[in-house]
């Protein structure tokens, strides 16, 4: 198998964005999520303990002599439970929207849902599972349950003490306890997600790169394709080019003179000295195409010279090309031997 030595072409990476390959970090999107939910919580978090405070005060205050339905009462326990979380809620879908942009772009694609018969095939599934993508993923996962677990763990062995040595404070200090102590543990969480997540995507970038390298055949092949197969665009310029002189043909009578080699190629020159600085192929062409052009060159009386050195490297030239400055002097001798042949037919 040939080696995948070349980088990826705008064209295989775009195929394979289409079919969900994408580099992306589950962990930094995660961790900046904890980060935005802690500075919600931290922000939003008394305004909705007061909130929640006043409705239960109000709940009991009413409860001797009117006492509130359990249904009401979790109604509107509900909706100022919604009303304290709508702000944060939004600021996470924000934020995971923008962080998911970054990674990847603007990316929108059903693909990878589509069921793909593959996918049942138990040798594709064995080679997946042990493939260097598979095994990073389970080293990167236990790596970050040991991680999270310890920050847990200290979490709850600072928290347990502190809060039983609050038995009997105010349901505001414990409350504010509780929630600063939650904040604490969401940043530390989420920092350290945020550090796994950079080094996490650096890695799927690199690693995206590597497996969509491609050989050099494949660039040849994916050049061609694009490009065109060089013997057909060459067909198609010929093709062109013919096209061109075809509807050239009748500029031919307006030529000063048609130098020909003898009928393979025609080439019809016209020169006017007040609108020209030098001569100038007003059509051209070969076999059929020469010879329709000589017989319009006669049917209008064109001097038509055969000078064969001459008419193939003014054949070289495009349509409505100026003669260049090496073959002004043979194009000179043949316009003079036009103009005076032309003089002499003009004078009979």
């Amino acid at each position: 198998m040939a080696e995948r030595t070349e980088p990826a072409s705008q064209k295989r990476k775009r195929e394979a964005r289409e079919k969900g390959q994408v580099a992306k970090s589950e962990e930094l999107t995660a961790g900046l999520l904890l980060l935005v939910a802690a500075g919600v919580l931290a922000w939003l978090g008394p305004a909705a303990f007061t909130r929640l405070a006043s409705l239960t005060a109000r709940v009991l205050a009413g409860a001797p002599a009117r006492p509130m339905a359990p249904a009401l009462a979790l109604r509107a326990g509900l909706v100022e439970g919604a009303a304290a979380a709508l702000p944060g809620l939004v600021a996470l879908a924000a934020i995971g929207g923008a962080v998911t942009l970054a990674q990847v772009g603007p990316f929108f694609d059903l693909k990878p849902l589509t069921p793909r018969l593959e996918r049942l095939d138990p040798i594709a599934g064995l080679k997946r599972w042990f493939s260097g993508r598979a095994l990073y993923g389970l080293a990167k996962g236990l790596v970050k349950l040991a991680i999270m677990g310890w920050i847990l763990y200290a979490f709850l062995r600072s928290l347990v003490p502190a809060i039983a040595g609050m038995v009997g404070a105010p349901p505001g200090v414990l409350a504010s306890t509780l929630g600063d102590a939650i904040v604490t543990l969401l940043v530390r969480g989420g920092a350290v997600l945020v550090a796994m997540g950079l080094g996490d995507l650096v890695y799927q970038r690199w690693q995206l790169g590597k497996e969509l390298r491609m050989t050099k055949e494949e660039v040849k092949r994916e050049h061609k394709e694009s490009e065109g197969d060089p013997h057909h665009k060459a067909e198609r310029s010929r093709l062109h080019r013919e096209i061109l002189a075809h509807s050239r043909i009748e500029d031919v009578r307006r030529a000063d003179c048609v130098i020909v080699n003898p009928d393979h190629i025609a080439v019809a020159i016209r020169y006017d000295e007040e609108e020209m600085e030098a001569p100038q192929v007003i059509a051209k062409g070969e076999r059929a195409i020469a010879r329709q052009i000589i017989d319009v060159a006669r049917a209008h009386g064109v001097p038509i010279v055969r000078d064969v050195p001459l008419a193939r490297a003014l054949n070289d030239l495009e349509i409505d090309d100026v003669i260049p400055e090496e073959l002004y002097e043979a194009v000179a001798e043949v316009l003079r031997f036009a103009f005076a042949e032309r003089d002499a037919e003009q004078e009979k």
